[in-house]
């Protein structure tokens, strides 16, 4: 399936920005998944303070495994 935003979603990223100092790519990933209820895979320590679920590469990895093993 596709994910896809609308003009009321790229007015959250604006407030995204402001609120959390994100840059806009990581303000739209966060407003991304706070919209489709997704966790964020990454190194990037930017979304500590999101309000996103995150794990680093190794952690998904573990899980994944863990899942499907």
């Amino acid at each position: 399936s596709c994910i896809h935003s609308d003009s009321i979603d790229n007015f959250k990223v604006i407030q995204i920005i402001k609120t959390k100092k994100l840059d806009y790519d990581d303000a739209y990933q966060v407003m991304i998944s706070r919209k489709y209820e997704l966790q964020i895979v990454t190194f990037d320590k930017d979304f500590k303070n999101s309000g996103i679920k995150t794990f680093n590469p190794i952690e998904a990895l573990e899980i994944y495994l863990k899942n499907n093993s």
